[in-house]
C-alpha cells in the first residue's frame, strides 16, 4: 500500500491481507438437500436460488390446510343461512308477540297463551343470538386456518435457499442429497465488490496518512495490477 496525504508526500508502505464482507447462509427447515446450483468459486447475484430443500411433505400439509379453509367456508355459508332463519322467526315471534300481548289487555286472550308466546319469543331470540355466536366461532377459525397456510406458505418458500446478496461462493459445506436441519450452514458468500486492508504503519509514517485519503493497493500477481482505494479509518 502507498498512502499519500501530501501532494509531495512519498507515502507511507505497508502490506496486509484483503478482506470481505462474509455471509453465511443457512437452512431455516429441516429437509433433504434435492438441489445445488453453485459450486465453490461461482459468482451470485441477491436473490438467486442457490439450493432446494425437499418440500413434498410441506405440500401435503398445505393441501391439507387448504382443503380445510374450503370446508370452513361452506360452514360459514351455513352459518349465515342459519342466521337468517333464525333472524326470520325470531321477526314472526315478535309480532305474535306484540298481538296476543294486545289482546291481553283487551282480556281477549288467556294468560296461558300470553305466557306461552313469550317462551317463544325468547327461545326464539337465544337462537338467533346462538346462530350470531356460531358464525363469529367460524370465522374465528377461519383466520386461525389462515395463519397455518401463511405459516405453511413461509415454510414453503424457506426450502427455496436464496443467495441474500451479491458476491461469491468462497465455501460451500454440504452436498446434494445431504440431510439439512435449521440452522445447518450451507454456504459461505463473499461481497467482493467492496473490500478493506488494515495496515500497520511505523510512528514515524503517522504524519503521511489521513482520514479520507487516497491509497493505492497493488497486488502480487505477475503481472502486479493496482487498485485506488480510500483510508476510511485510523485507529485512536
Amino acid at each position: 500500500i502507498l498512502s499519500c496525504s501530501g501532494k509531495n508526500d512519498k507515502g507511507a508502505y505497508s502490506s496486509g491481507t484483503l478482506e470481505a464482507t462474509e455471509i453465511l447462509v443457512s437452512s431455516e427447515t429441516a429437509g433433504q438437500i434435492i438441489l445445488i446450483n453453485v459450486e465453490e468459486g461461482d459468482p451470485v447475484t441477491a436473490g438467486q436460488v442457490i439450493a432446494r430443500i425437499d418440500s413434498e411433505k410441506i405440500c401435503l400439509q398445505k393441501r391439507q390446510i387448504v382443503a380445510g379453509l374450503e370446508e370452513l367456508a361452506l360452514n360459514l355459508q351455513n352459518a349465515e343461512r342459519a342466521i337468517d332463519l333464525a333472524r326470520d322467526n325470531m321477526d314472526n315471534t315478535q309480532k305474535k308477540y306484540d298481538r296476543v300481548k294486545a289482546l291481553l289487555a283487551d282480556e281477549s286472550t288467556t294468560q296461558q297463551n300470553f305466557d306461552d308466546v313469550e317462551t317463544a319469543l325468547k327461545s326464539a331470540i337465544t337462537k338467533y343470538n346462538n346462530a350470531l355466536t356460531s358464525l363469529d366461532a367460524l370465522k374465528a377459525k377461519q383466520k386461525q386456518v389462515e395463519a397455518q397456510l401463511a405459516l405453511i406458505n413461509r415454510q414453503l418458500a424457506d426450502t427455496r435457499i436464496l443467495a441474500p446478496v451479491s458476491g461469491t461462493v468462497v465455501e460451500k459445506y454440504m452436498d446434494q442429497g445431504e440431510l439439512a436441519g435449521p440452522g445447518s450452514p450451507l454456504f459461505l458468500i463473499a461481497d467482493l465488490s467492496k473490500m478493506w486492508i488494515k495496515m500497520y504503519i511505523t510512528e514515524a509514517d503517522f504524519g503521511r496518512v489521513k482520514p479520507g485519503g487516497a491509497a493505492w493497493l497493488e497486488t502480487g500477481l505477475q503481472p502486479p495490477q493496482t487498485f485506488k482505494g480510500t483510508i476510511t479509518w485510523i485507529s485512536p
